[in-house]
């Protein structure tokens, strides 16, 4: 390991200089039905076809060059426009509308908070990703997602290490996994999703970071993940952190984002 460091530091000659990233992230978030209570009360719908243990994929891709708004303490929570959703599970699946925030529907953004306060005097914090999802089907009414950890007394949240894009949960310190949708013919029933997995991908690969920019302050995040055995350092996708990886970083660099 200690020889893959030093070709990976001797590799630094082949960079170029800061290129500008376009910062959009996808986000490909397992699911699996707990509930559905469309099923058993009869509302009908394609909805009343998830069985309990069906498999779906919610998928999320937003823009990471701007914060749609920012919470009351700017270093704990942000929020990110959505530009497309679509879910699919069993028979059932539908697209998202194509547009960001404001609209006519001001939920539609994805928010992010790391370290966030919930109880400064039971000193309790909170990591959490959640949103209201707009989803275009005549069968869907309101749509949430919620991927929350709130932490003991005096301790800190383990979900996420920062607010910055891509950002992977660790999903087993969750306490709140589940996306929920209700029926539009009758929104006192739904389907309840549990969240297995999140996987995130970047059209800007070399940013490592995700601070918007590709430089050299992207090697040092490389690094990091590598060294921790992080997902970020799969650069191709191959499914395990190698100096391949590096190569692969190197490459992504000098290319630029589009």
């Amino acid at each position: 390991m200690h020889l893959a460091r030093l070709s990976i530091i001797a590799a630094l000659a082949c960079l170029t200089g800061i290129a500008s990233a376009q910062r959009r992230f996808t986000y490909d978030i397992k699911l699996v039905v707990t509930e559905n209570t469309i099923m058993s009360n009869g509302v009908g719908g394609q909805l009343a076809t998830l069985a309990l243990g069906t498999l779906g994929e919610l998928r999320i891709v937003i823009d990471g060059d701007r914060a749609s708004y920012l919470g009351w303490n700017t270093e704990t929570i942000v929020a990110h426009d959505i530009l497309e959703i679509s879910i699919t599970a069993g028979s059932f699946s539908t697209e998202g509308r194509g547009t960001t925030y404001p609209t006519t529907s001001p939920f539609m953004a994805l928010q992010f908070a790391n370290n966030d306060w919930t109880s400064t005097t039971d000193q309790i914090r909170t990591d959490a990703l959640q949103s209201l999802l707009v989803l275009n089907s005549p069968e869907v009414g309101f749509s949430s997602l919620e991927l929350r950890q709130d932490s003991d007394p005096g301790q800190t949240p383990q979900l996420f290490t920062s607010l910055m894009l891509p950002t992977l949960p660790n999903i087993l310190e969750a306490t709140s996994r589940i996306v929920v949708l209700e029926s539009s013919i009758n929104p006192d029933y739904g389907v309840t999703f549990l969240i297995y997995r999140v996987e995130g991908s970047s059209d800007c690969p070399a940013d490592t970071n995700g601070d918007g920019f590709v430089s050299p302050a992207d090697f040092s995040a490389w690094v990091a993940a590598f060294n921790a055995n992080l997902p970020a350092c799969d650069v191709n996708a191959d499914q395990s952190c190698s100096p391949a990886d590096f190569s692969a970083w190197v490459s992504a660099y000098n290319a630029g984002c589009p």
